[in-house]
């Protein structure tokens, strides 16, 4: 069984449409799957989703290799028949094994192909236009993410917009972080004098004081696609925000040991599936919140900018599901999670920063995921929070919004 629940559909469905290129260009040739993590297990889901089950897997690290994965075994680079086989690179960052395969006298495509996520350029095409929308929603990961038995369903994104349509933009990306929301709410601002209203989609991971470390939540390459367009627009002064952003992103995206300390929801650990919830609720949901921390920081700097340009900001907590966090984390959870809520709204105030917690909002059936408490959602559930999204977009009073 695959370990992983959810799945951000523009990944799933550009992943699919480059791997029939894929069977065509194996031939004869045994498939490797090189990144046995998330991206790997998706593209390993839709290898089997088109008949294509005798396929292996690579990984450099030494824990995995001899392991399997839903039943393919997981080898070193150097105990593979690179004869007989051909590699599907499947990590974000690919350029070291890209770089070591050239060295071997691979060719691209015809030996191997790497797996390139639509996410980045989706972002950048949405962040690109031109609607003079009057409501900016920015988010992380549940804005796109979907259980996997819904992957060809509409996401929340596409729900919200379907209402909407140019009346509003709406930016979001898996594990996105606070400081590249501020990039591109800040983007934003800058070619959009329209803005008037600023809703931002948050989980409690993303306020935490480790969050901004985690090599997943660096987005390097978006930074340098921000990097070039806000160039482009004539923005010098966030361009040069970004060249330095850019250089800590790419030297904090490639420490993984970060993930192993912080995600426990993410490890194969061999931990019931309680022992690992409760883990993730200890550092997300019980830490206090640090008001110096990273992420608190770039939230203080969104709302400075939105402030002086008089923008309107909203603040959500997505849903969670507090059944389950309430049964693993036990007595005490409640008092805790309401000290969180309360640390958060003093820290809102001082702004006139409203805070909308939909934690509450949805079932525990609704959930996909029993690892952690705020995976993607099923369609019932998601039609629920959209809803929410659009009353709070009619509170804002924007009379352009119908």
């Amino acid at each position: 069984m695959w370990a992983l629940n959810t799945i951000e559909k523009s990944t799933y469905l550009s992943f699919e449409r480059q791997l029939k290129i894929v069977l065509n260009k194996a031939s004869n040739k045994k498939i490797a799957i090189w990144g046995a993590s998330v991206r790997g297990i998706i593209a390993g889901m839709i290898l089997e989703d088109l008949g294509e089950n005798e396929f292996i897997y690579i990984d450099n690290d030494r824990k995995k290799q001899g392991q399997s994965l839903s039943g393919h075994v997981i080898m070193s680079f150097e105990k593979i028949d690179i004869e007989s086989t051909y590699i599907v690179i499947s990590m974000e960052y690919q350029d070291e094994v890209r770089n070591l395969l050239f060295d071997l006298s691979f060719k691209e495509k015809e030996d191997f192909f790497s797996l390139v996520s639509s996410d980045y350029n989706d972002l950048m095409n949405e962040l690109k236009q031109k609607y003079d929308n009057e409501v900016l929603v920015v988010g992380a990961s549940i804005l796109h993410t979907l259980p996997i038995d819904d992957r060809n369903s509409e996401d929340l994104s596409e729900m919200i917009k379907r209402k909407y349509q140019k009346a509003i933009k709406i930016l979001g990306m898996t594990c996105l972080g606070m400081r590249n929301m501020y990039y591109l709410i800040r983007t934003e601002m800058y070619q959009n004098p329209n803005l008037r209203n600023l809703i931002i989609i948050v989980s409690w991971e993303t306020l935490t004081s480790f969050h901004h470390i985690l090599p997943r939540t660096q987005k390097p390459e978006l930074i340098k696609k921000l990097k070039e367009y806000v160039l482009e627009l004539g923005d010098i002064q966030t361009e040069k925000e970004l060249c330095i952003g850019y250089d800590i992103a790419k030297e904090r995206s490639i420490d993984y040991n970060l993930e192993n300390k912080y995600s426990p929801a993410r490890l194969d650990s061999g931990l019931r599936h309680n022992e690992v919830l409760k883990s993730y609720l200890d550092i997300s949901i019980a830490e206090k919140l640090d008001k110096k921390c990273e992420e608190i920081q770039y939230l203080d700097k969104i709302i400075e900018w939105a402030e002086q340009n008089n923008i309107k900001i909203s603040l959500v907590i997505e849903p969670m599901n507090m059944i389950l966090a309430k049964e693993v984390y036990g007595k005490g959870f409640e008092k805790i999670y309401a000290e969180k809520c309360d640390d958060l709204k003093e820290l809102l105030m001082k702004y006139h920063v409203p805070l909308f917690d939909a934690s509450s909002l949805l079932s525990k059936e609704e959930f996909s995921a029993v690892n952690v408490v705020n995976e993607a959602i099923y369609t019932t559930g998601r039609k629920r929070f959209a809803g929410y999204i659009i009353e709070k977009i009619k509170e804002l009073g924007n009379q352009s919004v119908k």
